[in-house]
């Protein structure tokens, strides 16, 4: 397991200089691919990446700037929202 992990976060290196992303940026992109909604949300990801939903917050706007994330507000609670992939075009 430990040699899996390892090479996952080499990985995740490589692909985050290849496209300009941190590797927490990655992986809270590939959480959010396989997780609902009700889980991607910063505290949620905080608790899950063992990270302050500061840190969380600040790699969360990069991905929202890069369009590679959009934010959806609760419609019960208009404080709270997540996150999910945009819907690509097909041409």
């Amino acid at each position: 397991m430990e040699r899996i992990s390892e090479a996952f976060r080499v990985l995740l290196w490589n692909e985050s200089k290849e496209n300009s992303l941190s590797p927490i940026q990655i992986q809270i992109l590939i959480f959010i691919h396989f997780h609902t909604s009700e889980k991607c949300k910063v505290g949620y990801l905080a608790d899950e990446f063992n990270m302050t939903k500061a840190t969380i917050s600040d790699s969360v706007k990069v991905l929202l700037l890069k369009e590679l994330v959009a934010k959806e507000t609760d419609p019960v609670d208009t404080r709270s929202f997540s996150f999910h992939l945009p819907m690509k075009e097909k041409k």
